[in-house]
């Protein structure tokens, strides 16, 4: 069978709006350098921490920085962007609108499955759009509510587009927040399996799901959304030759609350992060050891992974905060997420 591709312009692909830019991330959020010997494994990292204030790490600042990115995680391009043109035009009203339906959606989410609406997936939205300039491409939170629809699979699909190679990535997040690190990245890794393992009552996969989700409800704006669609549409066409130029990554995020946190109150403000950094990198290097036990543990290793990495104060007051301000019921006891 010939070709199918003589129409497509994967190039438009490229063109994918970052979503507001992620204004005030490197404010809130520090990286630390560490070369990881992933012995095999197809693994990168990004190791982070919270930015410092007087000797402390400023832990409710960030919450409030991810609490004002649940517009641009929530909805759809276009009608953002046409919000942000009002306000620039005068009228804040459209903004203020979208801020509630956002609300609005976690607190549907929460109420179809308990484990949704928690900003783990959020922060990981916040990193790949931050960091990995990988834009989102499904905005799942607002599939979650549609009473017609079970969306499962993984927490984030984003994907990052090269225009050298016409290679396009393609990203499925986990996020998971935990008083310890070994259970996030013990309950990361088990996802990740469950969402590669066929399920013999759905008869398919959750990566299946998902891959579905993309096909039928990507993320683009208007004038080029018809263009971008066929260019995404190409490389999960298997007679197209954009289909042997796609690759899979998992991204990663465990946050855990890291004991070392609290002893910085015992130290200098002028020496904390100095302090801090130097353990930290320690710390580092045994959650990577670690993570790759875990991905060996369950049978994982064929696969490729980009891991995040944020200790945290107190992962409780950490959901607890963003809970109170995206006004969700909160439980104590519901676990990471």
């Amino acid at each position: 069978m010939p070709e199918l591709d003589t129409h497509i312009d994967p190039s438009k692909l490229a063109s994918i709006a970052l979503a507001g830019m992620q204004t005030g991330l490197s404010a809130r959020l520090r990286q630390i350098d560490f070369a990881w010997a992933t012995n095999g494994i197809l693994a990168e990292g990004t190791f982070c921490y919270l930015s410092f204030r007087d000797g402390q790490l400023a832990q409710d600042e960030f919450v409030d920085f991810v609490y004002s990115r649940i517009i641009d995680f929530c909805l759809p391009r276009e009608k953002v962007r046409k919000a942000r043109e009002a306000v620039a035009a005068g009228d804040t009203k459209p903004m203020i609108d979208l801020t509630d339906e956002a609300k609005s959606l976690f607190l549907h989410a929460k109420k179809k499955n308990t484990k949704s609406g928690e900003p783990g997936e959020v922060v990981l939205f916040t990193l790949l759009e931050g960091l990995v300039n990988a834009p989102r491409l499904v905005a799942k939170m607002r599939l979650k509510t549609n009473p017609n629809m079970e969306v499962h699979g993984s927490d984030a699909i984003h994907i990052k587009y090269d225009a050298a190679s016409e290679a396009l990535t393609l990203y499925w997040g986990e996020a998971k927040l935990y008083g310890e690190l070994a259970s996030a990245l013990d309950e990361i890794a088990i996802s990740i399996k469950g969402f590669r393992e066929y399920n013999p009552d759905t008869k398919g996969t959750q990566r299946e799901f998902d891959i579905a989700l993309v096909q039928s409800h990507p993320d683009f704006e208007a004038p080029e959304g018809k263009a971008m669609k066929e260019a995404l549409l190409a490389y999960f066409d298997p007679y197209t030759k954009y289909s042997n130029q796609i690759r899979e990554i998992h991204a990663c995020l465990a946050i855990w609350d890291w004991e070392f946190c609290k002893v910085l109150r015992s130290l200098a403000p002028d020496e904390a992060e100095g302090t801090f950094k130097k353990k930290y990198l320690e710390r580092i290097e045994s959650a990577c050891s670690l993570f790759i036990d875990k991905i060996k543990k369950h049978g994982l290793e064929k696969f490729r992974f980009h891991f995040f990495l944020i200790p945290v104060v107190d992962v409780t007051q950490f959901r607890k905060r963003f809970c109170e301000k995206v006004g969700l019921p909160f439980d104590a006891g519901s676990g990471g997420t």
